[in-house]
């Protein structure tokens, strides 16, 4: 019986320490948690991604296998199209020598190679199967395709050359065609969704992903405001308003949602989610935006154990765990050596 109460209240005194040290070392804790996953990962070659760059500076993203798919390395429109922007934040314009401005343009024009011409618009297709969505290999991208327009309008500030401004038109009107023929956007009852994972063959899964839309209206913003082409406006304004017409539903008690299919953000996205609406806000001043930043970035700024019990998260249950099972073996340790001293006594 003693035994039994000592176990109860070695577990009672773990579990509350665990939830104060948790708010202590919640960073340091996740950068264990995530080391060592993706150590394992390594190990057993699932759900495995490394970057590597090919000869021209391009990044080549390796992801193994997902979900028992082989699908090894591969050429990311996305991936490709944020190298090339932080290579673009390196580069100083006045000299054309530096070998960020030739992986830039490398960048560049690896998305002008790499367009497929549909009618009056292009996509960037994605040469590989994305089975986490039951994507089949040819599926696009409307934050690939919106990403790209930041590069090329550019590529064409720093080199004038038109075929970049070219390329940027036919990909902004693939925004004006729905996925199911072939475009990026979705008609949704609450307006057009301009869709990261999207395919003609598979319009009945419609994760929607939250990031993907911003990141592909802020792409559409940055073309309109470089061609001063207003007639993206109507493009730009009708995603806005989808927008936060759905916010609501990406609301996850102060947490938000990664996509429509109910997981939670995981990662960096929550604040990712934050940072892009805040941006978007600053240009549109649409106040739903606002709104959700703030509850956001509230939830965020929140404590560890209000977070864990408002909304919790994956990594956020295994930093408790974590604590709780160190915190509990050292007390059990330490009652096994008081156990050993009575005994001497």
């Amino acid at each position: 019986m003693n035994q039994m109460k000592n176990r109860l209240i070695i577990i009672t005194t773990a579990l509350a320490f665990a939830l104060l040290i948790s708010s202590w070392t919640e960073g340091l804790s996740e950068n264990l948690i995530r080391k060592t996953y993706k150590l394992i990962s390594n190990f057993d070659n699932d759900d495995r991604t490394t970057i590597s760059y090919d000869e021209n500076g391009i990044p080549v993203v390796d992801y193994g296998t997902i979900n028992n798919f082989q699908i090894g390395k591969q050429y990311n429109p996305v991936t490709v199209c944020q190298t090339a922007l932080r290579y673009w934040e390196k580069i100083d314009t006045d000299s054309s020598s530096s070998t960020e401005f030739s992986k830039f343009l490398n960048c560049a024009n690896w998305i002008v190679e790499n367009i497929e011409t549909r009618n009056d618009f292009a996509v960037l297709p994605y040469s590989f199967p994305w089975p986490k969505y039951f994507l089949d290999s040819g599926w696009v991208s409307a934050m690939a395709n919106g990403q790209a327009l930041q590069v090329l309008i550019r590529a064409h500030k720093i080199s004038g050359d038109q075929k970049y401004l070219s390329t940027a038109m036919q990909l902004k009107n693939s925004f004006l065609v729905e996925v199911s023929k072939g475009g990026v956007t979705h008609k949704t009852e609450n307006g057009r969704w301009y869709a990261e994972y999207a395919s003609a063959s598979q319009i009945e899964t419609r994760p929607m992903v939250l990031n993907g839309m911003m990141y592909a209206l802020i792409g559409l913003h940055e073309y309109k405001e470089y061609l001063k082409d207003y007639s993206v406006d109507t493009i730009f304004s009708m995603g806005i308003k989808t927008l936060a017409d759905s916010l609501f539903l990406y609301d996850r008690n102060g947490h938000s949602y990664y996509d429509r299919l109910g997981n939670p953000s995981g990662g960096q996205y929550h604040k990712i989610h934050i940072e892009l609406l805040l941006k978007l806000y600053e240009i549109s001043k649409q106040p739903e935006l606002k709104k959700y930043q703030a509850r956001w970035s509230n939830f965020q700024q929140s404590s560890f154990v209000a977070r864990l019990l408002k909304a919790p998260t994956k990594i956020a249950v295994a930093i408790l765990i974590l604590n709780f099972v160190m915190i509990y073996f050292f007390l059990e340790a330490c009652l096994h050596l008081q156990r050993k001293r009575l005994k001497r006594r």
